[in-house]
């Protein structure tokens, strides 16, 4: 989404008109392996490809973990067991993951959670009052509640 500012010079000072961008990092795209968070899912496949999926003895890049998998006991006649450069925890093959996708339903709402609690203490909470939270209702696979707050007088 493409935003109109436009700056007016007083003195020493740029103003700038327009809307205030909001931070929603928080449910931006993630790498599941690394954590590393990042702007859209197209940069997350070519990251994916280059740290994650790529064989350690010819370097030919893959979509998925599983592909890698097949190469490597094909070409190479050798077996992998971790995702290299992962994070101890994440380093399965034997999740199917393709950028956002067969990332496991639990972890992403765990941190979808997380990370939304994280902004909003970030936040000046302290001048808002919470004055109404609504019934969760389910789109899709997620789960989604509003919280409705106002400035404290």
């Amino acid at each position: 989404r493409q935003m109109c500012i436009r700056d007016r010079y007083m003195g020493n000072q740029i103003f700038k008109m327009g809307r205030k961008k909001r931070d929603y990092a928080y449910c931006k795209p993630f790498c599941y392996y690394c954590d590393k968070v990042f702007n859209n899912e197209i940069v997350l496949h070519q990251h994916q490809k280059a740290k994650h999926f790529t064989c350690q003895q010819c370097h030919k890049k893959f979509s998925t973990a599983a592909s890698m998998c097949g190469h490597i006991q094909q070409v190479h006649k050798d077996n992998i067991t971790k995702v290299p450069n992962a994070l101890t925890n994440r380093d399965s093959v034997e999740l199917n993951i393709f950028g956002m996708q067969g990332v496991p339903k639990v972890f992403l709402e765990e941190r979808l959670i997380r990370e939304a609690t994280n902004y909003w203490t970030r936040q000046k909470m302290e001048e808002l009052s919470l004055i109404h939270i609504s019934e969760p209702t389910r789109l899709l696979s997620i789960s989604y509640a509003v919280f409705c707050l106002k400035k404290k007088k």
